[in-house]
């Protein structure tokens, strides 16, 4: 009786387990935003695409930090195992294609990724790296188009010049080489896909490596700009110089005009960066419009800073003609 009792457990138990539903989000900026939560996510960038398990985390209110797991993070080691030229090592991002790979990279403003690499004795001239754009790097010639002629760009930071040559001969006759830090590539290569690594037959030849998550920065606060009066003045592109984090783009905004600001997530502070050392308590209106008209007025401070009621929609309106830089969300 006690076995039949066991047995209708496991039955009922292995049911209610594989009833379980992993909740898959488009990206971790909308996990974040849903769960306000850090941590491990599904994340199924297209809708006909695969899911891959990737850290979600916040930097701050506006930045979030996304990496994306791969096979190679558990320390891999090739030796005994004899090639004519060499052995190639795919590395698997969960079950993401290509396509779900350039659709996770969208709207990404930085990406690295870090290998620590070891080989001992086994030949170099057959050890290259294949990266995302199919771009190849050998560890015995110069940098194609990276940011650093080395195999990692640590060499390169330490000395301060990303063209620093370094054909990576390594120690002993070029027989032996470590290296550890970011690859020398730039962001659109990023992940590696494959290692070719050289013979490692020998007893005396090994190769070591752990390569860690591809790390991309995203904007976890989004916002768009609008202008409420027509002029030849301003369009569309100009208006992105005062969200592009970069305070030495500026245009200048013509008298009585208002801009519109919609968010993607509510926000209360921020600030208004302009050219020249400015009141805006005094020629700037910062303000929320309510559905059914009302007006609420947000508090300046600090020269240009604000702060408004939790609200998706600001609106700035301006009595003199100025300079602007950027306009912050916090």
């Amino acid at each position: 009786m006690n076995f039949i009792a066991n047995f209708l457990f496991l039955i009922i138990d292995i049911k209610v387990f594989n009833c379980l539903i992993i909740q898959e989000y488009v990206s971790c900026r909308e996990a974040l935003m849903k769960t306000e939560l850090d941590g491990s996510y599904s994340i199924k960038p297209r809708i006909n695409g695969q899911a891959a398990n990737v850290v979600c985390s916040r930097i701050n209110s506006t930045h979030g930090i996304a990496m994306l797991s791969n096979s190679g993070e558990i320390e891999k080691v090739f030796s005994d195992t004899y090639e004519e030229e060499f052995y190639i090592d795919k590395i698997a991002y969960g079950n993401y294609s290509d396509d779900d790979i350039r659709e996770f990279k969208k709207g990404m403003s930085k990406c690295t990724q870090r290998i620590l690499y070891k080989n001992k004795g086994a030949d170099l001239t057959w050890q290259r790296l294949l990266f995302y754009d199919k771009t190849f790097f050998s560890s015995l010639n110069d940098g194609q188009h990276g940011i650093c002629k080395c195999f990692v760009r640590t060499v390169c930071d330490i000395n301060g010049n990303p063209q620093l040559n370094c054909t990576m001969t390594g120690e002993n006759g070029g027989s032996e080489q470590t290296e550890e830090g970011e690859f020398s590539v730039i962001e659109d290569s990023l992940p590696l896909i494959e290692i070719h690594t050289a013979d490692v037959g020998h007893y005396s030849e090994t190769i070591h490596y752990t390569l860690e998550k591809l790390k991309c920065i995203f904007k976890f606060m989004t916002f768009d700009l609008f202008i409420t009066k027509n002029t030849s003045c301003l369009n569309t592109d100009e208006l992105m110089e005062l969200k592009d984090e970069n305070s030495t783009t500026c245009i200048s905004i013509p008298i009585e005009h208002m801009i519109q600001l919609y968010s993607n997530k509510e926000a209360e502070l921020g600030e208004i960066l302009t050219k020249l050392p400015f009141l805006c308590n005094s020629y700037i209106e910062i303000f929320i419009q309510k559905e059914n008209g009302m007006k609420i007025i947000c508090s300046i401070f600090d020269n240009c800073k604000f702060k408004c009621p939790p609200t998706q929609s600001i609106n700035f309106r301006l009595f003199k003609k100025m300079e602007i830089c950027e306009i912050l969300l916090e």
